[in-house]
């Protein structure tokens, strides 16, 4: 069951996973960064050309709270208003998010390679799963080089932190860990399950959400920027009633009529727009579900297929499902995706818990089938046939255990197409051949008794034995399958 998340804290300098507790209220970007500055130690250098190209100046309000938490929060935050941040030394340094920074940083796989993963494996999951759209794979500019145990991964800051907290959780999954996940989002997951009942009547959307925080004590907010861009207002009016329900529920009968969403992010379940839901990222230890990469590969289809099959790749979305060594999955998907797949393999295990073991059905089961042939070929088969199919699969005294047998019965006799030159019906004697094999060596046998029927391409008369395609009474053999499908007892 854990860990749960990947601490996004854990890459960074130990002042800015210190906690405080801070309230802005509509305060001065310049004034919440001189805060920062003090509390970290960090110098602060904003860049002013890149602010002011992205319209962010200096009095940029800003309203934002940390309770008890990380001062980095504080940082990832200002996303909502267009910046990024990242560090270098002892310094914080501040750009548009529209331009984001990208640098080098090494990591050590040496504890992944200790178990079991192969480094294209680990590149081929990080591209895919990690903000896939930045990597020079998918048209971007994020690239990664494997030197021995050490990979060199450039990219921007935030993804460099994905990353960490991808590689923090191979080496360490638990039955769902997101990798780059404060304690405070598991807080708001849980909280989601919550069951309340609300009642607006043309209320205004700001007004909704704040009821909201209050009813769950959670720290619910509006992405303003985002819905702003959509035409969604902090007064657009909502009419809900819903009585006793989780809140998820709530959140998608409130989001859906309006083209909105909502995500959990830094500590925070934004309602935002459904252009702004960032796919997140965890990892799902299921070694108790799938121990070969088949087995991988069969839960990766079931899973596309029963939780929101049309946002998956395979099925023309963005989610993805990744197998970097068959057990450890990684799955990238949108918060309410990861809810599902994290039910579905509850549901799984549960049904494997109470299932009764069965006995596996057998694909290829030994068959007996009866071909009817004339006399003259049937006693020639019966000796060449174990010689040209499948020698090893024929019952001797050397290979007791096979379960090939052949036995010759007479038949009734019958006729051929053509006739004599007298005018009479060709009569020709018949023998059955009564084979015992594995269903797929019986397709052999059939493919091989059409090409002794009519050679390789030759469709008119054989042998002059008259027209009709050269096939003994209207057809050389007739196979009169007396079924034996159960599983051989050999």
């Amino acid at each position: 069951d854990t860990p749960y998340s990947i601490d996004p804290a854990i890459s960074l300098p130990q002042s800015l996973a210190a906690t405080e507790t801070v309230q802005f209220q509509e305060t001065s970007l310049k004034d919440v960064i001189s805060w920062l500055g003090e509390k970290t130690g960090f110098h602060i250098v904003m860049d002013d050309r890149s602010m002011a190209s992205a319209g962010i100046l200096s009095s940029e309000p800003v309203t934002d709270a940390l309770d008890n938490e990380p001062i980095y929060l504080i940082l990832d935050r200002l996303e909502a208003i267009g910046i990024q941040w990242r560090w270098e030394g002892k310094v914080i340094h501040l750009d548009a998010l529209k331009d984001p920074i990208i640098f080098t940083r090494q990591y050590n796989l040496g504890k992944l390679l200790d178990l079991g993963f192969k480094p294209d494996d680990i590149s081929y999951a990080i591209e895919s799963c990690v903000a896939s759209e930045s990597w020079e794979t998918n048209g971007g500019d994020g690239s990664i080089v494997m030197l021995g145990d050490v990979m060199f991964l450039r990219q921007s800051n935030t993804v460099h932190r994905r990353v960490a907290g991808l590689i923090g959780a191979l080496i360490q999954p638990g039955r769902q860990t997101f990798v780059f996940a404060p304690s405070q989002n598991e807080e708001l997951r849980k909280l989601t399950e919550k069951n309340i009942t609300v009642e607006f009547n043309d209320t205004p959307l700001s007004e909704v959400v704040a009821s909201l925080a209050k009813l769950t004590e959670g720290n619910i907010r509006l992405d303003l920027k985002a819905l702003e861009k959509v035409g969604i207002r902090k007064r657009t009016p909502i009419s809900l009633f819903i009585q006793d329900q989780p809140l998820q529920l709530v959140l998608k009968l409130l989001c859906a009529p309006e083209k909105m969403d909502w995500k959990i992010e830094d500590g925070v379940l934004w309602i935002t727009s459904t252009q702004k839901v960032n796919l997140v990222t965890a990892v799902y230890d299921v070694r108790d579900l799938c121990r070969t990469e088949e087995e991988s590969e069969a839960l990766s289809e079931a899973i596309a297929s029963q939780t929101l099959p049309d946002s998956w790749m395979i099925n023309g979305g963005s989610g993805d499902i990744v197998f970097p060594k068959p057990g450890s999955m990684v799955v990238c998907q949108n918060d309410q995706g990861q809810s599902q797949v994290f039910e579905l393999l509850e549901i799984y295990r549960e049904a494997l818990r109470n299932s009764k073991p069965r006995d596996q059905v057998d694909e290829n089961p030994v068959e007996t089938h009866y071909y009817r042939i004339p006399t003259i070929v049937s006693t020639a088969l019966a000796i060449a046939l174990p010689e040209l199919i499948e020698p090893e699969t024929w019952l001797t005294a050397e290979n007791s255990d096979a379960p090939g047998t052949i036995r010759t019965l007479p038949s009734w006799s019958g006729t051929l197409g053509g006739k004599s030159k007298t005018g009479e019906a060709i009569v020709v004697d018949y023998s059955v051949l009564i084979i015992e094999q594995r269903r797929k060596t019986h397709l052999k046998i059939a493919a091989l008794l059409k090409k002794i029927e009519a050679g390789d391409g030759f469709q008119n008369g054989v042998n002059g034995l008259g027209g009709g395609g050269g096939k003994f009474g209207g057809g050389f053999f007739q196979v009169a399958p007396k079924s034996r499908i159960e599983k051989s007892k050999r």
